[in-house]
């Protein structure tokens, strides 16, 4: 588990802010955690923020967790949700996200907990893209017959996504590209997915690729982000 030393005082954090460092310290290595998990985490890293007010220990620190204050923050238009850094990916449970992770050490004033780094999942995942039907189109000089469908499995979503689904992964699929080119020397090779070799240039292909398809399919991703399957409130969340 990763230990996080403040860079900030952590008075001068906000609320979100400190959800997703208590949230970056349960996901790692990409495992999920359930919305008690992140209770608790919240709770002993900021008791503060996220304490039971009037019952106190005798340094005058909150002795219980209150779920509803983060409960009430993990759902519906939330900053933590809106901005996609907490995905929800199962009953009460939830994954910080790629620009979570990224959030969670800018807040930190650049912690080297979190570096950009290409792991094998990472390099799976690009050569999957390289090879979607969206590039083979591509490169095949058929660019006008990629379909909206050929665009949601670019991005990991689906027609019927809503707004956090759409923002977590726009969100991780931006933050896996940057980490790709940060991680290449001098524009060379980046991966190789079994035996096929791809350069940078392929992955700014990828990149442009997706850009425009986003305004190419602008209005159906607008009906995507009009979608809220969430409202804010102070009860558990399901």
């Amino acid at each position: 588990m990763v230990t996080y030393r403040m860079r900030r005082n952590s008075s001068d954090l906000g609320v979100a802010d400190k959800l997703v460092i208590a949230a970056a310290t349960l996901g790692e290595g990409g495992g999920s955690f359930t919305a008690e998990d992140l209770v608790v985490a919240a709770w002993e890293r900021f008791p503060e923020t996220f304490g039971l007010r009037g019952h106190l220990d005798d340094r005058g620190r909150p002795l219980y967790p209150d779920s509803n204050r983060v409960f009430a923050e993990i759902m519906g238009t939330k900053p933590v949700r809106k901005r996609g850094w907490i995905e929800k990916v199962g009953n009460k449970r939830y994954r910080i996200s790629d620009v979570g992770r990224q959030r969670a050490s800018e807040v930190h004033g650049g912690s080297s907990a979190h570096k950009l780094v290409l792991d094998r999942g990472a390099t799976d995942r690009i050569g999957r893209l390289l090879k979607s039907r969206a590039m083979i189109k591509l490169r095949e000089g058929r660019s006008e017959e990629i379909t909206f469908l050929d665009a949601c499995f670019l991005w990991g979503i689906n027609p019927r996504s809503n707004l956090n689904e759409l923002t977590v992964k726009f969100g991780d699929f931006d933050h896996l590209l940057k980490a790709v080119e940060q991680s290449v020397p001098n524009g060379g090779f980046v991966l190789r997915h079994g035996d096929v070799p791809y350069t940078i240039a392929d992955v700014r292909t990828l990149h442009r690729l997706s850009e425009d398809l986003r305004e190419r399919f602008a209005s159906e991703i607008e009906t995507i982000k009009s979608r809220r399957t969430e409202r804010g409130g102070h009860a558990a969340p399901s």
